[in-house]
């Protein structure tokens, strides 16, 4: 009996040896992921002033890592309504230990005067993924930017950057019509001159031939987020 209560005596023991070693493991683990963070990236203050040095609003932000660096990808949009004039906007930072160093910028403006200014961003969020199967990371961005006269399509661009902010391809077409839509499924993205006039032309790639620089993968998935942004127009007019 005795000799029994001594082996679970034993037995809990080690468990509970166990157990705090686990937790020691974890805390030590934590703390050193908590040690990686401070030094990777800015503090919230440090952050807030990177956003201060980018024109307009600040639509969305992507902190992420590229081989042996750590970056900031900042996409702002402003517009100026007196003017009618603004445009979409990228900072890209490489992250130090000891300061942030802006590395490149983006932008695409327009000026309209008298007319309208239409300047959106058309996705949910900024997109940072590697496009086209090269093991580097690509910048992805789909905007309208545009002067309106009336209630026509409106031009709209996506562009696909490098980590170093060289453009890759830059696609030109439309939105859809506000006034009457076409249904998405139907539409045909690459424009015909020929064919294709201004009441058709709605959703469509005016350089679609500029898709041919990519690898196939890379069109599926391009051609997929020009449609979300068709989606969001639809939803908008609903």
């Amino acid at each position: 009996m005795r000799q029994l209560i001594f082996i679970t005596f034993l037995a809990i023991s080690v468990s509970c040896s166990s157990n705090t070693q686990g937790k020691a493991d974890i805390a030590k683990t934590d703390t050193l992921k908590v040690a990686i963070q401070d030094t990777a990236y800015p503090t919230n203050s440090q952050f807030d002033e990177l956003r201060k040095k980018s024109k307009g609003d600040v639509i969305d932000e992507k902190t992420w890592q590229q081989h042996d660096g750590n970056f900031i990808t900042i996409l702002s949009k402003e517009y100026i309504g007196e003017k009618e004039s603004g445009g979409i906007y990228i900072n890209h930072w490489k992250v130090g230990e000891k300061d942030n160093k802006l590395l490149w910028q983006f932008s695409d403006t327009k000026h309209c005067g008298e007319s309208d200014l239409d300047v959106s961003y058309d996705l949910d969020s900024l997109i940072v993924e590697d496009i086209d199967n090269d093991n580097a990371k690509d910048i992805v961005i789909i905007y309208t930017l545009d002067c309106t006269y009336d209630v026509s399509s409106m031009k709209r661009f996506l562009v696909v950057l490098n980590e170093k902010g060289v453009q890759k391809i830059k696609l030109q077409g439309w939105t859809l019509e506000p006034t009457e839509p076409a249904d998405i499924s139907t539409i045909d993205f690459k424009y015909n001159p020929k064919t294709d006039d201004e009441m058709n032309q709605q959703g469509k790639i005016k350089n679609f031939n500029a898709l041919e620089q990519l690898d196939k993968k890379a069109n599926e998935r391009l051609i997929t987020l020009w449609k979300l942004a068709l989606e969001k127009d639809k939803k908008e007019l609903q």
